[in-house]
């Protein structure tokens, strides 16, 4: 049976069996706003919209057909029913249209969103797999530049330690006199080489920290003549650039368990920078105390300060507040990073304040 004659005879036969199982001699108003009406309704709309206009209108006047035959004769006020469904049907199959109409679109748009969602999933899908590959590049890259830098840093030591040995040889003039001249190109040497091994440590430690291969060997330290010991270290330098340097530390002792080089390192670090960037006139103050449970050093200056929005930086590896090539301060960018990595190895913090033009304060808590 073709799908179109489906509405039309259900419909049929609904009302034949609605109007012959209530009988001729039922009221009209009990048959027609009973069953009759409502029956025809809903097939109406039902067919319209599933098997079309057309069978919806079979379904329509086969329905007002039976009806006038089985309910003759017709009265006027049959008459008007029939008319009023009539006049029912064009709204109907309206409503019927626009109820399509918005289902369809709403079908296309519903398509289009999930095409589009399929679309941003399948790019979202690709850039992760692109970033996660430029990721694994730039860890190998990473990996290459950490194994290299320790490669390089190990063969310099030989040379270094060789070019140390016989400027201390030629120092303690193994070699014969020196004249003053001699002398002085000398200590130039023993300087330079000095820089250099410090370099070359801060490279050992900086790729082994980044390896996870740095080993602490704590024991208890006394903080406060690690302090004094850094200073005069120092003094020479401070006294070169005539700048101040002072200590505040408390009377008794503050111990903590800790890395003996470590310390040292931290502390050499914050106070070459201290000297590097405060000019002449100006002071160094190390203070010493506790806090929370934790000893807290602080190496404050009155030097040219650092502005706000480089703060953050400061700890990356290589990273410079000057980076132009006529820079006045030198150094590799690694001092600030080791230090803190080194502190935190130990479980402390390390932080910064500082005033553009008036000066800084870094410092740094071990647990005591």
């Amino acid at each position: 049976m073709a799908k179109p004659l489906l509405g039309p005879l259900v419909t049929l036969l609904v009302v034949i069996v609605l109007l012959e199982g209530v009988g001729h001699t039922v009221l009209h108003e009990a048959i027609f706003f009973g069953f009759t009406v409502p029956i025809f309704l809903l097939a109406l709309v039902y067919f319209t919209f599933v098997d079309g206009l057309l069978a919806g209108l079979a379904s329509m006047l086969i329905t007002l057909a039976y009806y006038a035959i089985t309910l003759s004769p017709l009265d006027a006020l049959d008459v008007g029913r029939l008319a009023l469904i009539l006049a029912i049907f064009p709204a109907v199959v309206t409503i019927v249209g626009l109820l399509k109409r918005r289902l369809v679109v709403s079908g296309q748009v519903q398509g289009h969103l999930r095409a589009h969602s399929e679309r941003v999933e399948a790019e979202v899908l690709a850039r992760t797999q692109e970033l996660r590959g430029v990721n694994e590049r730039l860890k190998e890259l990473d990996r290459l530049r950490s194994s290299m830098l320790d490669n390089i840093t190990h063969e310099l030591r030989t040379p270094l330690a060789t070019i140390r040995g016989y400027a201390e040889l030629l120092e303690d003039r193994l070699g014969g006199e020196l004249t003053e001249e001699q002398s002085t190109y000398v200590e130039e040497i023993q300087g330079a080489s000095g820089k250099l091994e410090r370099l070359v440590t801060h490279l050992l430690d900086f790729t082994r920290l980044e390896a996870g291969t740095f080993a602490l060997a704590c024991a208890p330290l006394d903080l406060g003549e690690e302090v004094e010991d850094a200073l005069e270290i120092q003094h020479a330098c401070a006294d070169e650039r005539g700048v101040a340097l002072a200590v505040n530390r408390p009377a008794s002792p503050v111990i903590v368990p800790a890395d003996h080089r470590c310390v040292a390192t931290v502390l050499a670090c914050l106070l070459d920078n201290a000297l590097a960037f405060t000019g002449r006139g100006g002071h160094v103050d190390v203070s010493l105390g506790r806090t929370n449970g934790s000893a807290r050093v602080a190496v404050r200056d009155t030097g040219i300060g650092i502005p706000a929005a480089q703060l953050p930086r400061i700890w990356e590896k290589f990273y410079q507040v000057d980076p132009s090539s006529t820079r006045v301060h030198g150094g590799a960018g690694l001092g600030l990073a080791i230090a803190k990595a080194m502190v935190e190895a130990h479980g402390g913090q390390m932080g910064v304040e500082s005033d553009p033009g008036r000066g800084s304060t870094f410092w740094f808590t071990l647990p005591a």
